[in-house]
């Protein structure tokens, strides 16, 4: 009854040079993995699904943005895995930044950098920022550096099942 689901993804950059950015929500670097396993059921005895996602951006240059909502860098992790009682999710970002960044408009974050880890059984999220240069923000609402690490279960809604991660586990440095 049921089959564990894998799934993988892997999003790397390297930025040496000068980027440049005008416009609303015009990122200097983006970067996204998303991995779901979630696996077939067939009823309430289920196998796990096995979900990783993994984003690195290294940033020697220099980025510039000027726009509402216009990151420095912006990179994220999202993994979600197994069904209602089991599974593992693990999200991990890491952000290593030696280089200048400026941003100008509200809500213009220079670095932002986030991991999700969704399971019903095993949920790890970390996310690393690790910034040597210099970062500048000109607007509203606009921190120089924004890290969020969340872990936890999930509702497996066609099932009728309350999911729940049996660990859970949230690391941000």
């Amino acid at each position: 009854p049921g089959y564990a689901g894998f799934a993988t993804a892997t999003t790397s950059v390297t930025n040496a040079g000068s980027i440049q950015t005008k416009g609303s929500y015009a990122h200097g670097i983006a970067a996204y993995s998303n991995a779901y396993a979630t696996g077939y059921t067939g009823g309430p005895t289920v196998n796990s699904g096995t979900a990783v996602a993994i984003t690195t951006v290294t940033n020697s240059g220099a980025i510039a943005t000027t726009g509402y909502s216009a990151y420095g860098v912006n990179a994220t992790s999202y993994a979600l895995a197994g069904t209602y009682s089991s599974g593992t999710a693990r999200a991990t970002t890491t952000v290593i930044s030696s280089g200048s960044i400026v941003t100008l408009g509200n809500y213009a974050i220079g670095i932002n950098a986030a991991s999700y880890a969704y399971s019903g059984g095993t949920a790890t999220a970390i996310t690393n920022v690790t910034n040597s240069g210099s970062i500048r923000t000109l607007g509203n609402n606009a921190p120089g550096i924004y890290a969020l690490s969340v872990a936890g279960g999930f509702y497996a809604g066609g099932a009728g099942y309350l999911g729940y991660a049996t660990t859970a586990s949230a690391t941000t440095t």
